[in-house]
């Protein structure tokens, strides 16, 4: 996965503001950028206005070496609301598909975003509305989320600095403190019980212990834990390498039951779905408006194998694994445009251009090529999955 300012502009750049202010590369100004001949270009909507358009989304590591890029400050929202729905027990795949098709979060105002890692009983999101609190507990009335599942719980927090506000939104979902400390976020009575939230199988994962804020635990581990309160003790856990299986489908019309049962398959097999609603500002321009094409989805899917062992996976082992998170792929394809994120590159789509090309790209392919035969003709930037001189 893209790492940086740099990725994220060469990927288009999708976060919690995306839908109220629109993807990061709507905020550029200009690049610096060196081509193949060593010259040091200054690209911007005037001077060389085809690089300038090409940049922002469309992949890094292909055209050249962006130096430096300027962008356009956006103030920050008045007052920022974090939300946190919180399940004893996660409804039924069936149960939340069929409540999120008929709730339509991506039609919500541009001020509403939220995002769940489907089959862990946590929803959260950040809400940038002037009416704060009362108009997310007005939002998610209307959801329908409250009456599925097991003992849903709300909890919010605002305040007028949107990092405050944005610690509250992350430090719901992972966290490496203590009981007291969680308090502080108003995390309700019984998540604070010893359980383990990731469906991962036990076997990759002793059982969860009260411990204090453990430094053998880094980031990368933490991302695939998703533990509120107590963190499991590592020390069982040898970990050589931290792999991991994603990729993205952009979803445009409802899943039908033989996509959901496939999901369900996924999830109990120890896969990670993470859905973000589109739309919004982003919503608003054309396909071909930066080289990053999906702007028009109802939301993301992002699929997850984690794994640290090849030979930890239940079943029949990493095939076996691997077979239900391509099973799941294609059953989606129907419902979705066939498209991938590049910030999230995956090599299921080949190394083959006329695959992974219309993927990332969609109907921007042939202007990026364009593109890449004007600024790299001896294609001295390339990686499996770069834009090519041709199809």
């Amino acid at each position: 996965m893209t790492i940086g300012l740099g990725g994220q502009l060469a990927a288009g750049g999708v976060g919690e503001l995306t839908r109220l202010l629109g993807l990061s590369v709507d905020h550029v100004l200009q690049f610096e950028f060196v081509d193949w001949k060593g010259n040091i270009l200054t690209v911007n909507s005037t001077n060389h206005k085809g690089l300038f358009w090409a940049l922002k989304g469309g992949g890094g590591g292909t055209f050249g070496i962006v130096t430096y890029a300027k962008l356009s400050l956006t103030p920050y929202p008045k007052l920022s609301t974090a939300f946190v729905l919180y399940w004893e027990t996660f409804p039924s795949t069936a149960d939340f598909v069929k409540t999120w098709f008929l709730w339509k979060p991506w039609n919500l105002g541009d001020t509403f975003f939220v995002q769940i890692l489907v089959g862990t009983p946590i929803m959260k999101g950040l809400y940038y509305g002037d009416d704060g609190q009362a108009g997310v507990t007005k939002i998610m009335e209307a959801s329908g989320m409250t009456r599925i599942g097991k003992g849903a719980v709300l909890r919010q927090f605002s305040s007028a600095d949107f990092l405050v506000a944005r610690a509250f939104f992350y430090n719901s979902g992972v966290h490496f403190g203590n009981k007291q400390d969680l308090q502080i976020y108003n995390v309700p009575e019984f998540a604070f019980n010893s359980y383990q939230l990731s469906p991962l199988p036990a076997s990759i994962f002793p059982p969860l212990q009260p411990i204090q804020k453990d430094p053998r635990v880094n980031e990368s581990h933490a991302g695939s834990k998703y533990a509120i309160g107590p963190i499991p003790d590592l020390e069982p856990v040898t970990i050589d390498h931290d792999y991991s299986k994603n990729t993205v489908q952009y979803v445009i019309k409802e899943l039908d039951e033989t996509a959901i049962n496939s999901l369900d398959e996924y999830l109990k097999l120890g896969g990670l779905s993470l859905w973000l609603i589109s739309g919004g500002y982003v919503s608003r321009f054309p396909e071909n408006f930066t080289a990053f094409p999906y702007r028009k989805a109802l939301f993301g899917m992002q699929h997850a194998l984690p794994y640290y062992d090849l030979g930890t996976f239940p079943g029949s082992g990493l095939n076996g694994q691997y077979q239900v998170y391509q099973n799941l792929v294609a059953a989606l394809e129907p419902f979705t445009n066939h498209g991938s994120y590049w910030g999230v590159p995956d090599l299921l789509w080949t190394t083959d251009p006329k695959v992974y090309m219309p993927r990332y790209f969609g109907p921007n392919v042939d202007r990026l090529i364009k593109m890449k035969n004007k600024y790299d003709p001896h294609d001295w930037f390339s990686n499996p999955q770069s834009v090519p001189l041709h199809l």
